[in-house]
């Protein structure tokens, strides 16, 4: 998944989030969206919806959540909130509201207690060029 300004996103070292039992990819995946051709973060279509497991200020966090929770491969997104810069870790992007709550409730334990946010990606594309701003302006 690529970024605003033709920046790469970076992910979590890549794991086997299945079971071992389990005969394909989980739910959460099996759901997402899959565009025909590669394209960027900001030019999904700002009504579909976003899995956000979790932020922080350091990507390094978001590679260890993930690698110790054997994710797999999760895209890492610069955000700006209240002035500062953080990176959110995406699960999935999906069409509609109900199929990302769907995924949501597919979700693998191994995240324990953490709560995903399903959010329109329109205002995570809005929290990217705020970052892209903020990072400009230092």
């Amino acid at each position: 998944m690529r970024l605003a300004a033709g920046r790469e996103a970076t992910s979590a070292p890549a794991a086997d989030p299945r079971p071992a039992d389990s005969a394909g990819p989980p739910l959460y995946r099996q759901l997402s969206y899959r565009p025909d051709t590669r394209m960027g973060f900001e030019d999904l279509p700002p009504s579909f919806y976003a899995l956000q497991l979790l932020a922080a200020s350091r990507p390094g966090h978001l590679d260890r959540f993930a690698t110790e929770r054997r994710l797999g491969d999760m895209a890492k997104v610069p955000v700006e909130r209240d002035g500062k810069l953080f990176h959110v870790l995406v699960a999935g992007i999906y069409r509609d509201r109900a199929t990302a709550q769907r995924a949501a409730a597919g979700l693998p334990a191994a995240l324990g207690d953490v709560e995903p946010w399903v959010r329109p990606v329109g205002t995570l594309q809005r929290a990217m060029r705020r970052a892209d701003a903020l990072a400009d302006s230092r």
